[in-house]
């Protein structure tokens, strides 16, 4: 594989979380991952069975065809990155209360940040901001007005 489609591949898994944190999701130390990002080290079978752990789909990661996570093979349709984000909202805000709008909102995002001089600490906010509304875990339960008290 060459070195700059697997540096490609790990940012796109990456996503905004930092080094440090992408480290510690894999269960690598972060002076590995440092290595991988930098170009001095190459990862070997025990790092591709990590992320197969993971869920990453270890043929997207070595070729870049198929979906990127084995468990939402019917997310293959958006890019690896709109994959990631989703992925994200599936497991770490507890699900996507709707999925059409979210990618809308992310793609616009993304051109914003591509047609702007937008810092990636903007982005990450805006990232943060997409979540918080997309994400089920932070939208407030209904109430029945028509159940019995």
């Amino acid at each position: 594989m060459e070195n700059n489609f697997f540096i490609s591949q790990l940012s796109i898994i990456k996503g905004e979380r930092s080094q440090k944190e992408f480290a510690k999701w894999i269960g690598i130390p972060v002076t590995t991952i440092n290595g991988y990002f930098t170009g001095f080290r190459c990862a070997g079978i025990e790092f591709l069975e990590k992320l197969a752990n993971k869920g990453i789909n270890i043929n997207w990661f070595l070729t870049g065809n198929g979906p990127v996570f084995v468990n939402y093979p019917e997310n293959a349709i958006y890019s690896p990155e709109e994959q990631v984000f989703l992925y994200t909202l599936e497991t770490e805000e507890e699900g996507v209360t709707n999925k059409e709008e979210a990618i809308k909102a992310f793609r616009q995002l993304r051109d914003f940040q591509n047609n702007t001089n937008a810092s990636k600490h903007e982005y990450s906010i805006g990232l943060k901001l997409l979540k918080v509304t997309y994400g089920k875990k932070h939208q407030k339960p209904q109430v029945d007005s028509n159940a019995p008290l």
